[in-house]
């Protein structure tokens, strides 16, 4: 069990409930709340080796594949393609989008295929820990890397991380990491939900629990 909140590293820390998982990672975890920034947190995180396996089969293991159903399709299409829309409206002053980006857990490509279908030269790399989901990418992006240790450093303009985040048992760690992959005046995007343990019928796969002010 962890003794200190992942965040602010605070030891005040209250039980909030017991976590709900199908899956023999996500059994018998806790909810915890940190009393010093409110942050929730899965209790306690898996290791990095427990969490590489689970994500080797993400898309079988936490929601039995990818959904081929029209609604959804349509739904994360549209979404991504707001992503986009947000992220150039952010980031543009008057200089060329052909970027070098790096998404890290790029779904099922969307944000990838709007992005490139305005800036067709670009650099787009991913990170993807899905084997299977990797092969669809085969032939669509400048480079797949399986692991950080493989990204470079201090290169890319743009990293997206959209509903990443919440998945990992080490946030500061996380985006340290990938704060090194980034160039001095490079942009991050992260999108995450916020506090879904409240409002969905189970938690896994989701292990961070945050709120807009943190």
């Amino acid at each position: 069990m962890s003794d200190s909140c992942p965040v602010c590293n605070s030891i005040s820390i209250t039980f909030v409930r017991s976590y709900r998982g199908n899956s023999e990672l996500f059994r018998n975890l806790e909810l915890k709340k940190c009393n010093n920034c409110t942050f929730v947190f899965a209790d306690p995180l898996p290791k990095d080796e427990e969490l590489d396996k689970y994500n080797s089969s993400y898309f079988v293991n936490a929601h039995g594949g990818l959904s081929s159903h029209p609604m959804a399709t349509a739904y994360q299409a549209a979404i991504n393609k707001i992503r986009v829309n947000y992220v150039i409206e952010m980031i543009q002053k008057g200089q060329d989008l052909n970027l070098k980006i790096l998404e890290i857990g790029p779904g099922t490509g969307d944000f990838l295929k709007f992005w490139l279908q305005r800036f067709p030269n670009s650099e787009y790399s991913i990170l993807e820990s899905d084997l299977i989901n990797r092969e669809r990418f085969k032939g669509l992006v400048s480079f797949q890397y399986s692991s950080f240790k493989e990204i470079p450093s201090n290169y890319f303009d743009l990293i997206i991380i959209s509903h990443v985040l919440e998945h990992t048992n080490d946030p500061k760690r996380f985006l340290n990491e990938l704060s090194n992959n980034l160039k001095n005046a490079g942009f991050i995007f992260i999108e995450v939900p916020c506090q879904d343990y409240l409002f969905k019928d189970k938690e896994e796969p989701h292990l961070l629990f945050l709120i807009r002010n943190q």
